[in-house]
């Protein structure tokens, strides 16, 4: 028996007793960078966080509240933060410019850009603009702005009058930093300044980044031109756009938190393969043009950036393939959405409510308890799948489906009404709003009746994109009248303000799905056989729940029916002429009903011939072949157990005699034992050692060595 087997009882007893429990207000404080009472409202559920509630609350921070961006350290917790030397400034500078916020990130260096880091953040912050001063630069630059005039909204009169303040009437000439003196000292919580030339010191590692992008390219040169600053001077007037609670109770300062570099900041808008992955998503060419086929649209999907607020809770570990052995399987079809973040905007447009990404493949590494969600009918037919299988869990496998198959899920539509809302001129919303309320389905053709099916369908009660229910009115209509609506959309006005199909389907993709092809797993749960069906699933498109778990994702590229090669399908009961590369009418068969089979050993070594690694990570079975060698020397200088004479413990280094006279002395017959603990160990170690030699993964033999 290895010494893991021995000990495992011991420190599963010492782990019972200790107090591991889950602290979510700890969490909450120390990690997402919640206030202790904010983390305490949330954590006993007296906060709603839907994000409509929160975007709701948003509202409610400051009605005339506005967007601007602050460029900066990849570490800031909160505003106004401190200098270089390490001094508190006396005010956060922003602008309403992600573009100019970019100057002011810092330009990384040679080892932090082969190191793929960056040196600074975007802060994407809702600030409360009330009673703040303004004036205008009227194109002037930062450090030399004359004749200017402020106007003071809570006095309502000008306390710089071309270019004399009460307080220095001989001055004529001033800097930004001047303007956020004067404001601090009228105790103003800030002053906007508008149309003013003002970039960083990152303006020329900015420019060569953006060259590649003609029309950000252009818009980044307009900074010459001027653009809007403000200096906050009144921290409680800050918070972060997408990452707070905007709890109304909480009155105290900024709140960004300890992951406001990582979680709820924007990377530096240099080139996108120095993006943190997760925060601005960009495909550049590495997407399927079944996305849309329309080669102009092609090119913007290829120059869109898409701004992620990630909730880091999608982060599956590899499972091998061979785990699966002697499994049941069961399979379902999957689209391609994305799942663990918020999408807060699309390249310069920021939406005043995010899109929830559920996904999708991602949704059973999100939702504890559950490993899958769709419609009523669908989740009966996975349980009773599932039921088959007597005193079994089975696994979940869903396989891919094509670029469009998304668009069922109303994410899709949502995001189209949201960068509409946020994009489109008065004008332009009241045209849509009129195609809205006057559209009608042309439905689809069915051959079999003979008649056109869903033909007619309409959107009532519309009140207008700007409708705080908008949204929600568009997730409570039929998904034929969803698509037809969203094809509208696309052909109407993504040119008039509006966003193509294929960019919203972009928008909601979950990267590593870019170029993937259709009918392959991707990640791999476990049912809760015999449970009940989940009700409330939470997902805005799919109301019901599978019971179960994720377990892993597999990075092997392996389609459903080389798993299932037994599925049989449509009314002629047919295989699948090639499990490999099947059809589109045989993955179409496949959406009828979730398929089922058993992972065997001859399923696996079909794969493992193809070249499949069906076996432990490559790099872990790599470091166990190469430890085994080494071992193998090590457990040849051991000398063997003299069991004739001796017993050996079965957890520390000693043995004991077994002669009763020698028991009798001073030691009672213990002696010191280089054998027992080390060679149980070696002989662990070397068991994994051979069996990643053969292409066996065994996680028993390797949690043996390693407990």
């Amino acid at each position: 028996m290895a010494i893991g087997s021995r000990l495992r009882g011991i420190l599963d007893e010492m782990f019972s007793s200790a107090d591991n429990e889950y602290d979510l207000v700890t969490e909450l404080q120390y990690e997402r960078g919640y206030p202790p009472t904010v983390a305490e409202r949330i954590a006993y559920g007296d906060l709603d966080m839907r994000p409509e509630a929160i975007a709701e609350r948003r509202k409610d921070f400051a009605p005339n509240m506005e967007t601007f961006y602050h460029g900066g350290a990849p570490d800031i917790n909160s505003f106004p933060g401190f200098d270089d030397r390490g001094f508190p400034r006396d005010a956060t500078f922003v602008s309403d410019s992600k573009l100019l916020a970019n100057t002011y990130v810092g330009q990384p260096n040679a080892m932090e850009m082969l190191g793929g880091r960056q040196r600074g953040q975007i802060y994407p912050l809702a600030v409360d603009t009330r009673d703040f001063m303004q004036t205008s630069a009227r194109g002037q630059n930062w450090e030399n702005m004359q004749n200017l005039d402020v106007f003071d909204p809570r006095q309502g009169i000008f306390v710089i009058d071309d270019g004399r303040p009460f307080f220095a009437k001989d001055r004529r000439s001033f800097d930004t930093d001047q303007l956020m003196e004067f404001a601090l000292g009228e105790e103003a919580p800030g002053i906007i300044i508008d149309d003013v030339v003002d970039i960083g010191p990152n303006f020329n590692a900015a420019r060569k980044a953006y060259r590649g992008n003609p029309d950000l390219y252009q818009d980044f040169l307009r900074l010459e031109e001027g653009s809007k600053v403000a200096a906050i001077t009144d921290p409680t007037r800050i918070r972060s756009l997408f990452g707070a609670a905007f709890d109304p109770e909480y009155t105290g300062d900024n709140l960004l938190g300890s992951l406001a570099a990582g979680a709820l900041g924007l990377t530096a808008l240099m080139a996108p393969e120095e993006s943190e992955a997760g925060v601005i998503k960009s495909f550049g060419r590495n997407l399927d043009p079944r996305f849309d086929k329309r080669v102009n649209e092609q090119l913007k999907l290829m120059e869109n950036q898409y701004m992620i607020d990630d909730r880091g809770t999608v982060n599956p570990d590899r499972i091998a393939l061979s785990s699966l052995e002697g499994r049941p399987i069961i399979t379902s079809m999957a689209d391609r959405t994305q799942a663990g973040g918020l999408l807060t905007g699309i390249n310069d447009v920021v939406f005043e409510s995010p899109i929830n990404l559920q996904g999708g493949q991602g949704f059973m590494f999100e939702n504890p308890g559950m490993v899958w969600a769709s419609a009523q009918n669908p989740v009966n037919q996975i349980m009773a799948a599932a039921d088959l299988f007597k005193g079994e869990n089975p696994l979940f496998a869903p396989w891919r489906m094509a670029p469009s198959g998304g668009d069922f899920a109303t994410m899709t539509g949502e995001t189209m009404l949201e960068y509409a809302k946020a994009s489109m001129t008065k004008d332009q919303k009241a045209d849509l709003d009129e195609m809205i309320r006057g559209f009608e389905t042309k439905g689809t053709w069915d051959k079999k009746t003979q008649r056109y099916k869903n033909k007619g369908l309409k959107v009532d009660g519309w009140k207008g994109i700007d409708d705080p229910g908008a949204r929600e009115l568009f997730r409570g209509l039929p998904d034929a009248v969803r698509k037809e609506l969203m094809d509208r959309m696309d052909k109407k006005f993504r040119n008039k303000g509006g966003l193509g199909i294929g960019e919203a389907r972009s928008a909601v993709l979950d990267p590593l799905q870019a170029t993937a092809l259709d009918g392959r797993i991707q990640n791999i749960g476990e049912i809760f056989r015999g449970e009940d069906i989940i009700m409330n699933s939470g997902h805005t498109s799919y109301p019901r729940g599978v019971p179960g778990q994720g377990l892993g994702y597999t990075d092997q590229d392996v389609g459903i029916f080389e798993l299932i090669p037994d599925a049989r399908l449509g009314e002629k009961q047919k295989l699948v002429g090639d499990p490999l590369r099947p059809t589109s009418n045989e993955l179409r068969a496949l959406q009828m009903k979730p398929y089922y089979g058993r992972v065997t050993e001859d399923i696996l070594r079909g794969l493992e011939a193809r070249g499949v690694n069906v076996n432990a990570n490559p790099m872990a079975t790599m470091a166990a072949i190469t430890a085994g060698q080494e071992l193998e020397g090590l457990m040849a200088q051991l000398p063997e157990k003299d069991t004739e004479n001796y017993s050996y413990s079965d957890l520390l280094p000693i043995k004991r005699s077994l002669d009763p006279e020698e028991r009798e002395g001073l030691l009672g017959g213990f002696s010191p034992a280089y054998t027992g603990v080390i060679e149980d160990m070696v002989e662990g170690l070397l068991k994994f050692k051979t069996q990643a030699e053969q292409g066996i993964y065994n996680p028993n033999a390797a949690a043996e060595f390693l407990l």
